[in-house]
């Protein structure tokens, strides 16, 4: 008896081993997409820095094209470790603001140059489904983690005015719904609509007014969101290698 059912575990095991999706049997990949995202920003500040002086910032923002580029290993269940670049910009804008009178000529009135640096990467592990089926589609469901780093450098073009830093750090957890479709041995495409769980948000600001004292020209505000108004639409192409 014992050797029978012993048997017919081995069996099932070896034909569980034989039944694994083909299309799932390698170890690395190299994936390039774009993220699709609207983010809503809302964040308590001061302008004046002064703790009778506050107001309430809110951002809207929708980008379109954001290219990512990632890496996927398998593990030996046929889940996946990945690693993703979301977001690698630097950039600088100059804004100028000025009063035209015809007896004076061309006046400047205001204007800031703006220095903005951001950096924002994904960890996840993913889980896959119809692992012992030879399916070219493939639903999965991932959790992440995402670090940001955001620095911005405000220098304004009047002398009446003062410099700002300020300085964004954090990170959001995200779930990922997914559906992968194999084209060939060698090729993949991905279809997801991450969701944000939790976001934490800390910005730092910094102004450069040598009047106030070193210990008030700092304010630090800590955003803390549950479920944030944050949404995505991932596409990407992968490579087997």
């Amino acid at each position: 008896m014992k050797k029978t059912i012993y048997t017919s575990i081995l069996v099932f095991i070896t034909m569980v081993g034989c039944a694994q999706n083909p299309y799932l049997d390698y170890k690395h990949a190299i994936k390039a997409g774009n993220l699709t995202s609207y983010e809503f920003t809302s964040k308590s500040i001061r302008p004046s820095f002064s703790q009778a002086n506050r107001a309430i910032s809110e951002t809207r923002n929708l980008t379109i094209l954001n290219p990512i580029v990632g890496i996927q290993i398998l593990t030996k269940t046929k889940n996946s470790h990945e690693f993703e670049l979301q977001n690698f910009r630097i950039n600088e804008t100059k804004t100028e603001t000025f009063n035209f009178i015809d007896s004076l000529g061309i006046s400047i009135l205001g204007g800031v140059k703006t220095t903005n640096s951001k950096i924002a990467a994904q960890y996840k592990y993913v889980f896959n489904f119809l692992k012992q089926k030879e399916k070219r589609v493939i639903p999965s469901i991932g959790f992440g983690i995402t670090p940001n780093l955001n620095f911005s450098k405000n220098t304004p073009l009047m002398s009446s005015s003062f410099p700002v830093n300020e300085t964004q750090y954090g990170f959001i957890v995200t779930t990922e719904p997914r559906l992968t479709i194999y084209n060939a041995k060698k090729c993949f495409f991905e279809f997801a609509l991450p969701l944000s769980l939790y976001k934490l948000n800390i910005v730092r600001d910094k102004l450069l007014n040598p009047a106030i004292p070193q210990n008030q020209q700092i304010t630090t505000t800590l955003d803390s969101q549950i479920i944030p108004q944050n949404y995505y639409f991932k596409f990407s192409v992968g490579i087997k290698i």
